[in-house]
Parts: structure tokens; sequence; C-alpha cells
């Protein structure tokens, strides 16, 4: 897995603030696929990072005594 980096979140505001891919691949000037497999790319970072969240989050609370 690669890691995150400005375009992936840029990609990914940019599809949000215009509601569709096809309008952000036009303002973008890239193409739709291109901007898919950035945003699958983010959503696949976060989930990872979330399950790692998952992980030490108990042994986070352990540690202070919670």
């Amino acid at each position: 897995m690669e890691w995150l980096n400005d375009h992936h979140l840029y990609y990914f505001y940019v599809v949000a603030r215009e509601g569709t891919i096809v309008r952000a691949s036009r303002i973008l000037r890239v193409s739709q696929p291109t901007i898919s497999g950035q945003i699958r790319s983010l959503a696949d970072a976060l989930d990872v990072l979330w399950e790692r969240f998952q992980t030490y989050q108990p042994a986070a609370a352990a540690a202070a005594g919670l």
C-alpha cells in the first residue's frame, strides 16, 4: 500500500465540493479512473489506520490504568 500524499486528500476534497467525480475530473483535468483510484487508496489507508487504532487503543487504555 502506498502512503497518503496531498493528491489523495485534494482529490477527495474536490469530489466532495463538486458532488460528482465527473465534475471533479473536469476541474482537475485528470481522468475519472485516476480520481477513483486516489479515493480508493485513501479509503484503504484510512481503513488500515482505523484497524491499527482499534488494536492499540485497548493497550493504551491499559497502560494509562483505565
